[in-house]
């Protein structure tokens, strides 16, 4: 490999690193405003319709929670 070969490896793995950590930010953001919504009682379907997804998708972060509870 040269120099340059070398540093596209170098900038895709950054950018790889970098989109990791947008996603993670934007997963807590989402799981945030979810939770928020629950609280003040929003219904699940009409959150998980806002989202795009279905009701058990939306809700699967939150299964083992109220599993134990």
């Amino acid at each position: 490999m040269n120099n340059e070969d070398i540093h596209r490896v170098e900038v895709a793995a950054a950018d790889m690193e970098n989109a990791q950590y947008e996603l993670d930010r934007a997963t807590l953001d989402f799981n945030a405003a979810v939770a928020t919504a629950l609280r003040e009682g929003e219904v699940p379907s009409v959150i998980a319709e806002a989202a795009g997804l279905d009701e058990d998708e939306l809700l699967a972060p939150t299964k083992d929670l109220r599993e134990n509870s």
